[in-house]
């Protein structure tokens, strides 16, 4: 079954050192401000959702790999750094 939105069950302190999460091919329309708790994430995969804008991301230092593709995203100047 798909999601529409991310749970709040995820965000539970066991969960903190989680470096996988596999997002993609659901109904997800926004990155929830908790996604910073997660300081040992290193891959990401949101592709193939309902999100517009990237936000919620810039603490995640640990972040290698962001999958993002086929969104309705139409800037991503947020997460380009220069």
């Amino acid at each position: 079954p798909s999601i529409n939105s991310i749970n709040s069950n995820l965000f539970h302190p066991e969960f903190k050192n989680l470096s996988y999460l596999y997002l993609s091919g659901n109904f997800i329309q926004f990155i929830p401000k908790e996604m910073i708790l997660f300081k040992s994430l290193k891959h990401l995969d949101l592709s193939k959702n309902f999100i517009r804008k990237i936000e919620n991301l810039d603490h995640l230092i640990s972040l290698e790999v962001l999958i993002i593709n086929n969104n309705l995203i139409d800037n991503i100047s947020s997460i380009v750094k220069s």
